[in-house]
């Protein structure tokens, strides 16, 4: 799972030629069949004038793929309290070699919070977060699924202990999350939820 990366986050407009950098990346992550082995190349920061391999990183810059999930339960959401500190988080993670988005998605989400028995319900598209950490300049671009609980798991098991997990309405939770990108992924899955579920 992520390690506590305390991100000073923001969602930027970025050039139409490392918007479609982005997607490329993203298509060959999630290209049908794909196997094992080589990972495709993250996409160039609008800034950087060299390529950096996903989860590789030079001295000032990293850039990586991560997916999570936004967990509805009886019109309640999933939120991940960091025991440190106090932020609100929806739960996510690195894409692993070989791995998809949307397994990395229901991984990531059961590691943190404890919750496996997922169903995912829909794919909530993308965003390229930036941010600064440690002196770095990191490009991270998120895949986020909207995602359910297949049981009547009441309580979470074995979740990551520096998070506690919480039940929050979508107001709660779009007003006790911290990072505005991460707002916008549960008003992602708030509209699919009333165009599809009401």
């Amino acid at each position: 799972a992520e390690d506590g990366i305390r991100d000073v986050e923001r969602s930027r407009g970025l050039g139409d030629v490392y918007k479609r950098q982005v997607r490329e990346a993203l298509d060959d992550l999630l290209a049908p069949g794909q196997t094992g082995g080589e990972r495709p190349k993250a996409p160039r920061a609008p800034s950087a004038s060299r390529e950096c391999e996903d989860g590789g990183a030079e001295k000032d810059f990293v850039c990586y793929v991560a997916a999570g999930g936004v967990v509805v339960n009886d019109g309640r959401v999933l939120v991940l309290r960091r025991r440190s500190g106090g932020e609100v988080r929806l739960p996510k993670g690195h894409v692993e070699p070989g791995e998809d988005a949307r397994t990395a998605a229901a991984r990531e989400t059961g590691e943190e919070s404890g919750y496996a028995a997922l169903a995912v319900q829909a794919d909530l598209g993308t965003q390229v977060s930036e941010f600064v950490h440690a002196g770095r300049h990191v490009v991270r671009t998120e895949r986020y699924f909207l995602m359910t609980l297949t049981d009547d798991q009441a309580e979470s098991e074995g979740g990551e202990e520096q998070f506690e997990p919480l039940w929050l309405t979508w107001d709660e939770a779009l007003a006790a999350l911290t990072f505005e990108p991460e707002r916008e992924w549960v008003r992602r899955a708030l509209a699919f939820c009333r165009d599809h579920f009401a």
